[in-house]
């Protein structure tokens, strides 16, 4: 017999500390030199399929359950099923006595029709003469309403058009304003025009910076309200809708009486600086009385504009005064043709139509009473406790039936922080019941995780919950169920057995051996871990390296 060689002592260093493995090496060769007999005590490493599940322990519950009790108070006249009876749903389960009730409905239907009848006999049908004379007013009216809202859509084409004219002149005021207040064409040093009014009088008479300033807030508000009208205005056409008509005409009445307020003020800020130059024997340059000229002729267009802006909203708002009163009118010969093809008074008729809505509200409350004295079942399921006896009186709101759903069954279980950041809804499960062991597994799958945590011990806990794939008459309510939620699925991955792997905080390693017998530490990056007991490896090794396969060690 060729010899073995004795264990050794592999000593490996790994972030500070010295890991110790024992390894049983088989010996690759015979003293001899001839291939000795496979060592068994090597693992080839392979690919494989890795299932990472988590484990827990939970208990069978039925998707639905409820106990179901009566509303009111009677003595019980009918116990339609009996524990274990399968039922449907709106299957009557229990019903109290309801004679009295059935009386009740019985006359409460009656004055409902007795109240139908009284108000056919109020609407009798008029002369023919009064019918045709009531119809045409009534046309008349629709006539008018029809021409009110036509000249209706024309005012909103007005506004519309005189919108239009006034973006003709706006933009070249906005622009005559900048020339006036913003450029700089009166002072050599690029001074805005603005401040040169008001900087070469300032020592004649300080207040005229008032005028400067109230002259650039309104040039500001009437440039921002000229921009966002302008934008609205570039955007509705002539086949927009009233509304946006309406809203073009508001916002361009607003910026045009914005940019008449501008106008005026830098009108004002001129005129200041003229009569101060004048006052101290200074001419007027010649630029600034044109520039005056050109605001009073903008002061005009912007005056005119506003009126006819001004003009077209009241329009609009007598035509729509109108359409409400041509509406009503409408309504009104309406009411009339109504009443006279009636033959009462719609007081009369109101009175009688409220009687028959108080006797149809009768008979929906005795109906509600008579509800109230049966138990139906809410689902398709399983009666699991029938407390109540034919005779018997009984109490509202104290349980009679209790009901479970028929072969749906759930299971619920708990699992820790660490283990519910793996599990989803719809993830695939397997569940095997203590009733009947290991050998008889059942599918499910993971219906809902809880958002919140339980405390359960002192340990935050998270409630998990699945159903079962399919009914089993052996499921039962309350068993015992260990359940394995597939977590991860690796195909055709490297994977080596966990014992062979070596830790030191958060590196892993295996032994590797080679042509050398005694084995070489590789540093590993590993992936999931199989139920089986393998470990994924995604990066340090290949199929057909051999590895030591047990001796793994946590430091």
């Amino acid at each position: 017999m060729p010899h073995r060689k004795s264990f050794k002592h592999i000593a490996a260093v790994v972030g500070g500390v010295i890991i110790i493995v024992i390894v049983a090496l088989g010996a690759r060769y015979g003293l001899s030199g001839r291939m000795a007999a496979p060592d068994h005590s090597i693992y080839v490493v392979q690919h494989a399929d890795l299932t990472e599940a988590v484990q827990a322990t939970g208990q069978v519950t039925a998707t639905q359950n409820v106990d179901l009790a009566f509303q009111g108070s009677g003595r019980l006249a009918r116990v339609a099923a009996g524990v274990g009876d399968r039922v449907r749903t709106g299957q009557v389960l229990a019903a109290l006595d309801s004679s009295d009730l059935s009386v009740s409905l019985r006359t409460a239907q009656t004055n409902v029709e007795s109240a139908k009848v009284a108000l056919a006999q109020l609407m009798k049908p008029a002369e023919n003469l009064t019918q045709l004379q009531a119809q045409d007013a009534l046309e008349q009216a629709q006539q008018a309403q029809r021409k009110t809202e036509a000249d209706l859509r024309q005012a909103n084409l007005d506004a519309f058009t005189a919108t239009g004219n006034a973006f003709v002149d706006l933009p070249v005021v906005m622009s005559d304003l900048h020339t006036v207040l913003q450029m700089d064409t009166l002072a050599p040093d690029q001074q805005a025009n603005i401040d040169y009014y008001a900087n070469a009088v300032s020592s004649y008479d300080p207040q005229v910076s008032r005028y400067r300033d109230d002259a650039a807030r309104a040039y500001a508000s009437a440039q921002s309200s000229y921009d966002q009208t302008f934008a609205k205005y570039k955007v509705v056409s002539r086949t927009a809708d009233p509304a946006q008509y309406e809203a073009l005409l508001n916002a361009t009445y607003a910026a045009d009486t914005a940019i008449d307020t501008a106008v005026d003020s830098a009108s004002n800020l001129l005129n200041t600086y003229d009569h101060l130059l004048v006052s101290n024997d200074r001419a007027v340059p010649a630029l600034v009385k044109s520039y005056e000229a050109t605001l009073n002729v903008d002061a005009g267009k912007t005056s005119a504009h506003q009126a006819k802006l001004y003009a077209a909203q009241q329009a609009l708002k007598n035509l729509r005064d109108a359409l409400v009163n041509a509406n009503q009118a409408v309504s009104e010969r309406q009411a009339a043709v109504d009443k006279i093809a009636s033959g009462a008074e719609p007081l009369d008729i109101q009175a009688q139509q409220l009687r028959i809505r108080q006797a149809e509200d009768a008979v929906a409350a005795v109906q509600t009473q008579i509800a109230k004295t049966v138990i139906t079942a809410p689902f398709d399921g399983i009666i699991t406790r029938q407390d109540g006896k034919v005779g018997q009186t009984v109490i509202p709101g104290v349980p009679l039936i209790s009901l479970i759903a028929d072969g749906r069954y759930q299971a619920e279980t708990y699992v820790s922080e660490a283990d519910v950041a793996k599990i989803a809804a719809g993830k695939p499960a397997q569940i095997t019941l203590d009733a009947y062991g290991n050998a008889a597994p059942f599918a499910a799958h993971v219906v809902a995780v809880d958002p919140a945590a339980t405390v359960q011990n002192g340990v935050n806990v998270y409630k998990v919950t699945l159903q079962f794939d399919g009914a089993d008459d052996r499921i039962k309510e309350g068993m015992t169920a260990n359940i394995s939620v597939q977590a991860a699925f690796r195909q055709d991955v490297v994977a080596v057995p966990a014992r062979a792997i070596i830790t030191s905080g958060s590196d892993h390693f295996v032994l590797v051996v080679g042509a050398n017998p005694q084995p070489v530490q590789r540093m590993i990056e590993t992936g999931i871990t199989g139920i089986d007991g393998l470990v994924e490896v995604t990066t340090g090794l290949s199929a057909g390296d051999k590895i030591v396969p047990f001796g793994g060690a946590s430091q």
